[in-house]
């Protein structure tokens, strides 16, 4: 809990405008938190999910550009460095189109958009289309690299391991000392130690 509150895991500027919204409610009026506290994944698929988000994990979540505009002009004028904003009212989701998706669901080892896999609230669907829409996870890369074969390298495409096909063909991956950054997994964490918590007062 701590580490959540301090924010720990995330970039210095948005380390530090979260604290300030934290402390001051006039300040955070409009953020709505980072996109990885607003998502939650099943711990099965918490590293494809965080590895295709790649740096988007620490991404804010704002209500309206305004909010993102103030939020910017705060870490120029502090010289806090860079985030990254994903207002809610301006940004248009964007998925997979009909043919590929069906091309690709019909095929071994696919699991689904990474949009499909993730929850979250309505009103961020466009947010989570956005970034997730047009990422295909797959079982392994074995079937990642037929996938991408047959689609000829036309979309991302990330493994349950954290290995990613890129369009066009770049590949990466390799051994994880960790599961990512940890920022998916403390949140589901979180909820877990809330359940137990529930129960055992119970």
């Amino acid at each position: 809990l701590d580490l959540d509150r301090s924010h720990e895991g995330f970039g210095e500027a948005v380390r530090r405008l979260l604290s300030q919204a934290d402390s001051d409610p006039a300040f955070g009026q409009g953020i709505r938190g980072t996109l990885a506290s607003l998502i939650r994944v099943d711990q099965d698929r918490e590293l494809a999910i965080e590895t295709a988000l790649g740096p988007a994990v620490q991404n804010i979540v704002t209500d309206r550009e305004e909010t993102a505009s103030r939020l910017i002009e705060h870490l120029k004028k502090t010289r806090s460095g860079r985030a990254t904003f994903l207002p809610i009212a301006s940004i248009k989701g964007r998925r997979l189109e009909n043919g590929l998706y069906n091309t690709l669901a019909g095929m071994p080892g696919f699991i689904g958009l990474g949009s499909e896999l993730v929850r979250h609230d309505d009103d961020l669907t466009a947010i989570v289309e956005f970034l997730l829409g047009r990422v295909v996870v797959a079982e392994n890369l074995d079937f990642a690299i037929q996938m991408a074969r047959r689609t000829g390298y036309a979309c991302r495409i990330v493994t349950l391991e954290g290995d990613l096909i890129n369009p066009g063909g770049s590949m990466s991956g390799g051994y994880h000392r960790t599961s990512g950054s940890g920022v998916l997994s403390r949140a589901r964490e979180l909820d877990e130690l809330a359940q137990s918590i529930d129960q055992l007062q119970n």
